[in-house]
């Protein structure tokens, strides 16, 4: 019969699981087609990294007016720009994959020759 609380009456010194309970003995593998972000715009995803990449950029041109203090302006505004580099070059880098695994740009199969 079906055991509901996955204990064996009839053997009080079984060491195995049983497997006529109700529980799975199978492990949950998480879904590699779902995508938590689908639906989301890059605006949503991206506004902290934009308005930080802003503030940067906007303290170091002010740095820059201030004696002793033009290298790390000069400095903030590389790095502000090498982030929006790096943003852009992921989403560059997001939308190619999602293109060619969907299918849309891959080449044909090739035949052999015999």
């Amino acid at each position: 019969g079906l055991d509901r609380n996955a204990i064996t009456l009839d053997n009080y010194f079984e060491i195995e699981a049983n497997s006529f309970d109700i529980f799975t003995q199978d492990k949950l593998t998480p879904d590699i087609t779902y995508d938590p972000n689908e639906n989301i715009s890059w605006w949503e995803r991206n506004w902290l990294s934009v308005l930080l990449i802003g503030i940067q950029l906007i303290v170091g041109i002010l740095l820059c007016f201030i004696p002793c203090a033009q290298g790390i302006g000069i400095q903030m505004i590389f790095g502000a720009i090498m982030g929006g580099l790096s943003m852009l070059a992921l989403e560059i880098n997001s939308g190619a994959s999602k293109v060619l695994s969907d299918g849309s740009l891959c080449l044909p199969p090739r035949r052999l020759i015999r």
